[in-house]
């Protein structure tokens, strides 16, 4: 997905050849920040825009989607000391259902409407981290905190998007996307041994914007069991995540 990561992270390696070289496994769970679904472009009427480029029933914007369930992430990373205070990791991520629950704030007599749509993130991550101990020359025993950030790509899956009404409802398709990923990290680290150290981080990562593809959506009405075929626009999804990560560190 991302080879300009990968290569990068094997030279800064290839730098650290008489440093210690390590994998990380690990595992967490993330949370999005609030957000919603809009129009991708609201300059045009050919497609018709999903969701009008309207306000709701708060004056703001259409957004039929509010809030991202908690979520597990999954990692394994692979890293290298360049220094006693300075490490650098190779790290893909990957959540397997991330859904997204919320109601639309769309005007139809009962206010907002339920709404729902999952997304899938492979992200994969170039990060350096700095120990503190190491850098303020202190002694810590076998606590050691640290932060660090990283730049990198993610290849996010949007799956359908739906508004519920009394009588029926819309979908809208979803759509695969790479864009730029980012991220800043701070945590402890323990010592469990002379090669492996547990980790408790918090993380919090830019996935840049998403969204839901064009055509094929539909509209469906319950009584009657029938449907109408869609042509919409493009929409935008900004997704942005926070939580914690547990993992485990073994050096070669």
């Amino acid at each position: 997905m991302s080879a300009a990561v990968a290569v990068a992270a094997l030279a800064l390696a290839g730098e650290a050849a008489a440093q210690d070289l390590y994998v990380r496994g690990g595992a967490g769970l993330d949370r999005a920040s609030q957000t919603g679904i809009s129009d991708w472009s609201c300059s045009g009427s050919t497609p018709v825009p999903s969701y009008d480029c309207a306000a709701g029933n708060e004056a703001s914007p259409l957004r039929p989607l509010r809030d991202f369930e908690i979520a597990p992430v999954f990692e394994l990373d692979t890293g290298s000391a360049l220094a006693p205070e300075v490490r650098i990791e190779r790290i893909p991520e990957y959540s397997p259902d991330f859904a997204l629950e919320g109601r639309a704030n769309v005007d139809d007599a009962g206010g907002r409407r339920p709404g729902s749509a999952q997304r899938s993130p492979l992200s994969e991550l170039l990060a350096p981290l700095a120990d503190l101990p190491a850098i303020g020359g202190f002694e810590t025993g076998s606590l050691s905190p640290f932060i660090g950030g990283g730049l990198g790509a993610v290849r996010m899956r949007t799956g359908e998007a739906r508004i519920s009404f009394p009588k029926g409802g819309t979908i809208v398709p979803g759509e695969g996307r790479v864009g730029r990923a980012w991220t800043v990290t701070a945590g402890l680290a323990v010592a469990m041994g002379r090669r492996s150290t547990l980790e408790l981080a918090w993380r919090y990562s830019d996935l840049g914007t998403v969204g839901t593809g064009q055509g094929s959506g539909r509209v469906e009405w319950r009584e009657r069991g029938t449907g109408t075929t869609l042509n919409p626009a493009p929409t935008s999804v900004e997704t942005r995540t926070h939580g914690f990560r547990l993992s485990l560190r073994y050096g070669f």
